[in-house]
């Protein structure tokens, strides 16, 4: 048994947007100017299988630690990796499979396209993806598909719309998240990204939008129209691209989620940072106190991200019927102690550190802040060791802007 005095028990968690492979590069974007993507891409490319096998499972115990049960990943390098990973912690998650056939010449995030790689080719790679992880791990893992404007051509957009409605399946999209995609959209079609996929048809519930830093004031109603989700990642944003309009995103009933995206792991760290940004920038403006509410933020790291990833009839809320997925914070700590909001201290003053016990399918994953599904210890070891091992690989291949003796941890 589990004694709750003193702790407040939450539905399982979701982080809505990370790059699970992504997890060795700390330090490397530190202080890294527009386009950052050009900074860790040599050091993602040089990993191999096993290298994203362990750069994953850093990624999840990581998260596991601050309380989150689901994970959205949407985009990886070696996805069969990354899905083999996610199994073996114990945890739940979309793993999507990245939609390539396009290059973009001088674009800053475009990369060549391997040998081969057509629109067959990646519709029957991914087949075989979803074919081989929809459901796997007793169910906790499902398939879906990364696109974006500048790997995607219109052809395989389609496609890819079509194999996710029959598999009922969702599409992950970086959309609107920087200035080079709004810039290539209007030069080639004369529309801003929102406004062609729009016109390609695959816009729906099970598309979700991510990052949404540059959406124009005509985008927003083409995306309530269609009911698409809406995931904002705090700290890319502030790192790296621009203020999302998330408070009108939510004030307008668009379906609202939080991601982690690269660096940061403490899915309450989001909403905190979401909180004080907003009503700094808009919420004092108008002296609205409210302009995101404690609520509609915890709805939006559980419930609004279940129903983003469809699978809200059976987890992101406590109620019969529902899968066990939950998240026990200790509350028994000094700066949560006396508490009298539970919403508003749980967006604004909890920590991922305050997390006690994660509950997966009601299987404990972790009691006590200790994970029993893997071994911490040695999977630290072997990220630290591959890690140094790319750094000296790729660091001649990394922009030249990156400060490269800057002080290590031995």
């Amino acid at each position: 048994s589990i004694d709750g005095k003193g702790k407040v028990i939450l539905p399982g968690i979701f982080d809505s947007h990370v790059h699970l492979g992504s997890s060795l590069v700390k330090g490397l974007i530190y202080g890294e100017p527009i386009p950052l993507g050009l900074t860790y891409m040599p050091f993602g490319e040089a990993l191999d299988e096993e290298g994203t096998r362990i750069a994953t499972l850093l990624s999840c115990i990581d998260r596991l630690k601050n309380g989150v049960t689901y994970i959205g990943d949407v985009g990886s390098k070696h996805p069969d990796k990354v899905a083999e990973a996610l199994g073996e912690t114990g945890m739940k998650g979309t793993i999507s499979f990245g939609m390539r056939d396009k290059e973009i010449p001088g674009f800053p995030y475009s990369r060549p396209l391997p040998p081969g790689q057509t629109l067959e080719k990646a519709m029957r790679d991914s087949d075989g993806f979803q074919g081989r992880w929809e459901g796997a791990s007793e169910g906790r893992i499902r398939g879906g598909y990364s696109t974006n404007i500048w790997s995607t051509s219109d052809e395989l957009y389609k496609e890819t719309k079509k194999a996710a409605d029959a598999s009922d399946s969702v599409i992950n999209d970086h959309l609107d998240q920087h200035r080079y995609e709004i810039e290539y959209a209007i030069r080639t079609w004369k529309e801003r990204p929102v406004e062609h996929l729009d016109g390609l048809g695959v816009l729906g519930p099970n598309f979700n939008a991510h990052h949404m830093v540059f959406v124009a004031d005509r985008e927003i109603p083409i995306v309530k129209k269609r009911g698409v989700s809406v995931c904002h990642c705090p700290r890319a944003a502030l790192n790296s691209h621009g203020i999302a309009k998330f408070p009108l995103f939510n004030a307008l009933g668009i379906n609202c989620t939080l991601g982690t995206d690269m660096r940061i792991s403490d899915v309450f760290e989001l909403t905190r940072l979401a909180s004080y940004v907003f009503h700094g920038i808009s919420g004092l403006y108008y002296y609205d106190p409210l302009v995101l509410p404690a609520e509609s933020l915890i709805e939006m790291i559980t419930i609004n991200a279940a129903k983003a990833f469809g699978v809200e009839n059976e987890t992101g809320s406590i109620e019969a019927g529902k899968k066990a997925d939950l998240t026990i914070v200790d509350f028994n700590k000094p700066h949560l102690t006396p508490s009298f909001d539970v919403a508003a201290e749980l967006t604004r003053y909890v920590y991922g550190s305050d997390v006690e016990t994660v509950i997966i399918d009601g299987e404990i994953v972790m009691e006590d802040r200790v994970i029993k599904t893997v071994d911490e210890r040695e999977i630290l070891a072997e990220a630290k060791r591959i890690g140094e091992d790319v750094y000296e690989e790729t660091k001649d291949r990394m922009s030249k802007t990156v400060p490269v003796n800057r002080w290590k941890v031995i």
